[in-house]
């Protein structure tokens, strides 16, 4: 009888661990089973992108898992605590790990699909994107205005020259 006791106790902890350690859901999923997922906590991961738009003590904010990015809405300090570089063409944005309820259609804010985090704990910090000049582009873009040039000159040309020849 001990042994069951002690067998049972040790599977409802067991349960409870897998339960706390939340899986990281990936966009696709949140999309693609919007329902099944409403009003549950979620954990979803990706990169801070674009502006964090401030909504009075809160914000929104962008975070995309490399397929699609989910809206964002959390307290200010909680972002500002988290995130340094927000992604575009020159940063490669944090990378954020939140916890959250997720809303298939937000009655707060107007039907949205959106996750109302708690939680935000950054993974990995974002950084300066190096862009190197490619001398095959300089090329292209020289050769592509001569080439107009050219044409500008030649119709003037031509429109010149049509013009004379008609009067004759």
């Amino acid at each position: 009888m001990k042994k069951i006791v002690v067998y049972v106790l040790c599977s409802m902890f067991y349960v409870l661990c897998l339960s706390a350690w939340a899986e990281i859901i990936t966009s696709k999923d949140l999309i693609e089973n919007a329902k099944m997922h409403d009003n549950s906590v979620v954990q979803f991961q990706g990169e801070v992108i674009g502006d964090i738009m401030a909504r009075g003590d809160n914000v929104w904010v962008n975070i995309k898992d490399g397929t699609d990015a989910i809206g964002i809405y959390s307290k200010k300090d909680l972002i500002a605590k988290a995130v340094r570089y927000k992604g575009d063409y020159n940063y490669k944005g944090d990378i954020l790990l939140v916890k959250g309820v997720f809303h298939r259609a937000c009655p707060q804010h107007g039907g949205d699909l959106d996750i109302h985090i708690y939680e935000a704990s950054k993974i990995m910090d974002g950084f300066k994107t190096p862009h190197e000049i490619s001398f095959s582009k300089i090329v292209t873009a020289f050769s592509l205005a001569l080439a107009a040039m050219g044409l500008a000159v030649l119709s003037a040309f031509r429109r010149n020259y049509g013009r004379k020849n008609k009067g004759s």
